[in-house]
């Protein structure tokens, strides 16, 4: 069988496939030959039965060892479709150079080739001619002419990109673009280069070489995240890593536009600049598309709503708030998005508020398909930023309906630049008419049609908000307009001046009858709190008049406590009550008291006063006292730390290592996050260590190691002293570990019922209104769960709208 000529190849020779004609290994297809004569010719490749083909030069006589030249991989669930990889030197691996796509009827056909492929473009071919001329198209021919074969992935190219260091990544594509062969580099590479080039990747060396500059990928969306210090960044500098971190992120949504069905990856010579071009620009105004399917939201179940065993209420706030920011993480946008939010599950509505990229951050310029040639668009910047933000305002409005059947309005507001840049737009919607009028116009494109795509005054018309507030400048960009009246501001008063009840389930939970009883940080003795920081100033060097001092202001403080107990009437029997943190008080239920005793703040100067002094007790030597004191301490403050790990120094310091041990595993009991457990599994090993308990002491250390906290490296330097005792050379795994420690009580986590109280804390203060309160336990349940989401929560309950 002869081919047609294909592009490249040099007219004097011919090529085809013959079978039959001579031996070859079984299930062969036959041989890749050119002909040369009346049936002479020479022999180029083996074709598989598989669509494999070798690169041979005479008949075979068994199958070749390693991999071949040409390899057709279909996709493990759908054999109909897959793709072509080939490679043209015996140590190249196989690259990826064209999709195919099978038919019923058991053809193929060429999708996306990397090169011109002449006659049989979008021809049907029996496997026998597929394979032929995919061997002769991206092995033989190129290799022949001495010609380049763009082969890969776009995800190779995206993967490159995001590897460290970053300004080498961007740096070396867009060398390597710009001094390129005509043909050695893709359409994708070009407009990569091209991207990075208008987003100014060039000056991103400098601030790297200044501070930590990472990139990664968001495991909710997939997208580039870019991580700097905010704080060592001026405000045009951030723009810069944004405008940076944007680029990357509209390419990887041109990636996966161009991919055209799921699980086979796009060679990314398939497709030129133009088309690239083309596909950034959907990508940006296509952005509300997801409109429809975020208001379903409110239809399924929120894996949130149930946190260690305890259930929010359907439809109320922490329900409401956590479906809103889950909504919010999950979004795929081509610009980053900051946003704070709050919520009136009861009263019905939804506020958030959200930066928007300046208008230097969208493309100068566009692929106008009809001329063929690049447009400069850089005058339509401020137009299409406006209108993007518009759509990204619609976007919101559907995810807060989407937050539950109750929402029934919804506020954007949108703050051009950052969150801490003056308001630009404030828009309100309606449940009913968005759902009705909007969501029909979203579905059929009209938000995302080309002539709106910088046209904000034809989107806003579409979105016809029920009230409006906005502002804009004479390149169509935002101005400065006033934000419109939510009524959300007087949901959060002081803690400790909260005088609602605390409702029955709440109240024998946290052991208080009113919120005020909750609060832990305002410190009436703040004048003697600073007294005890400076009373410690000299206490290395004169730790006996430091003691003097801080027994002074332990007195003075105990008898203010006294006076205030007396003119409040608050000596009801009401237990001095110390709290190291807000999460510390939600967990009274653990300490050893009766369920119906109730507490009063203890003051902060005087905890700290003690807590102060037995350091120093034991500094000069004063052992009973040191531990009296620490004994104290965690009278006063049962759920907190301080006391603990006062006695547990003082008793290892006195080589009473099986004291230490029990104080330590005590302390575990009530350890609220993960660097407390791992601080105190760090001294319990030691403890351990000294008691010759080398295994437990080991699977202890082991698990400071496994969490890669601040004593991780502490651990690791006491861990190699233990194994070289223990005459060890493997290290212990971490499940084995983990095993260990469980089987011996030893939690190495903050354990259930701790993470039990504080969710019944979080969830139940929230859905009762009490929103400053339930911030405290709500972060502790974030920061275990390391959930984008529950900590975005956590922040609207604490201050809502308001800057933090």
């Amino acid at each position: 069988m002869k081919l047609h000529p294909l592009p490249g190849q040099d007219p004097q020779r011919e090529y085809g496939v013959i079978w039959d004609a001579c031996p070859q290994p079984s299930d062969g297809f036959g041989y890749v030959f050119e002909f040369t004569g009346k049936r002479r010719g020479r022999f180029l490749a083996w074709l598989t039965a598989n669509g494999a083909a070798y690169a041979c030069d005479g008949p075979l006589a068994y199958i070749p060892e390693g991999e071949p030249n040409l390899l057709l991989s279909r996709l493990p669930n759908n054999e109909d479709f897959g793709q072509v990889q080939a490679r043209r030197g015996a140590r190249v691996p196989l690259q990826t150079v064209s999709r195919f796509a099978r038919s019923r009827t058991g053809t193929f056909a060429f999708e996306q080739p990397s090169c011109d492929i002449g006659p049989y473009a979008g021809s049907s071919l029996g496997l026998r001619t597929f394979a032929a001329v995919g061997y002769l198209a991206f092995v033989h021919i190129p290799s022949a002419a001495q010609t380049p074969v763009l082969t890969g992935l776009a995800a190779d190219v995206m993967g490159d990109l995001l590897r460290p260091p970053l300004p080498d990544a961007l740096d070396m594509l867009v060398h390597r673009v710009r001094s390129a062969q005509p043909g050695a580099v893709s359409g994708f590479e070009r407009y990569a280069a091209r991207l990075l080039e208008e987003a100014g990747a060039s000056m991103i060396r400098p601030l790297a070489a200044r501070t930590a500059l990472e990139a990664g990928r968001l495991s909710s969306t997939g997208l580039a995240w870019l991580r700097f210090d905010d704080s060592a960044l001026s405000a045009g500098e951030r723009q810069l890593v944004l405008a940076v971190e944007s680029a990357l992120n509209r390419l990887l949504l041109v990636q996966e536009a161009v991919e055209g069905f799921p699980g086979t990856a796009a060679p990314y010579a398939g497709f030129d600049e133009g088309f690239c071009s083309q596909q950034d620009w959907r990508c940006i105004i296509d952005i509300a598309s997801g409109a429809a399917e975020a208001v379903q939201r409110s239809e399924r179940e929120n894996p949130l709503r149930q946190m260690h065993g305890v259930h929010a209420a359907r439809g109320g706030e922490w329900d409401v708030r956590t479906r809103f920011a889950q909504a919010c993480e999950t979004m795929r946008l081509p610009f980053r998005m900051e946003y704070r939010f709050d919520a009136d599950a009861a009263g019905g509505t939804v506020a958030v508020e959200c930066s928007v990229p300046q208008p230097e951050a969208f493309p100068s310029t566009r692929w106008d398909g009809v001329r063929g040639a690049w447009e400069d668009v850089r005058m339509l910047r401020g137009w299409a930023a406006s209108a993007y933000a518009m759509r990204l305002a619609a976007l919101l409005a559907a995810a807060a309906f989407g937050a539950g059947v109750g929402i029934a309005r919804a506020y954007v507001t949108v703050r051009p630049g950052g969150l801490d840049a003056p308001v630009g737009m404030s828009l309100r919607f309606d449940r009913i008419s968005f759902m009705s009028d909007v969501l029909p116009l979203i579905a059929e494109g009209a938000l995302g049609a080309d002539r709106n795509a910088c046209d904000p005054a034809a989107v806003l018309a579409l979105l016809n908000p029920a009230d409006c507030s906005a502002a804009f400048s004479d390149d169509g960009f935002f101005g400065v307009a006033q934000p419109l009246d939510i009524g959300l501001e007087s949901r959060r008063s002081p803690l400790w001046e909260d005088d609602r009840a605390l409702p029955g389930p709440l109240s024998e939970l946290l052991q208080a009858d009113r919120v005020c009883e909750l609060d832990v940080l305002h410190d009436e003795d703040a004048d003697l709190t600073a007294r005890v920081s400076v009373a410690m100033e000299d206490a290395e060097s004169s730790p006996l008049a430091s003691i003097v001092l801080l027994e002074e202001i332990a007195a003075q403080a105990g008898e203010r406590e006294s006076k205030r107990a007396a003119e409040g009437g608050s000596s009801d029997g009401r237990v001095p009550l110390y709290c190291a943190n807000p999460c510390t008080r939600m967990l009274v239920r653990l300490s050893e008291a009766d369920v119906k005793t109730r507490y009063s703040k203890a003051s902060d100067a005087a905890f700290a006063a003690q807590s102060s002094l037995s350091r120093l007790y034991a500094q000069v030597g004063d052992v009973t006292r040191a531990l009296e004191v620490a004994e104290a301490c965690r009278s006063l403050a049962p759920t907190s730390l301080p006391g603990y790990l006062d006695g547990v120094s003082v008793l290892m310091d006195e080589g009473r290592f099986a004291e230490a041990e029990e104080l330590a595993r005590r302390a575990l009991r009530i350890a609220s996050d993960r660097r407390d457990s791992s601080y105190l599994r760090y001294r319990l090993a030691y403890s351990l260590w000294k008691q010759d308990r080398f295994d437990l002491a080991l699977a202890c250390y082991t698990s400071v190691t496994a969490d890669g906290g601040d004593m991780a490296g502490h651990a690791e330097i006491e861990m190699a002293d233990l194994m070289e005792q223990m005459g060890m050379r493997e290290h212990l795994s971490n499940d084995a570990a983990a095993a260990t420690l469980h089987e011996n009580g030893i939690p190495a986590a903050p354990t259930s019922e701790v993470m039990g109280c504080l969710a019944q804390a979080a969830l139940g203060l929230a859905d009762t209104g009490i929103l400053r309160a339930s911030a405290f336990p709500a972060y502790a349940v974030a920061q275990l769960a390391s959930d984008d989401a529950l900590i975005v929560v956590a922040r609207s309950l604490e201050s809502g709208l308001d800057v933090a």
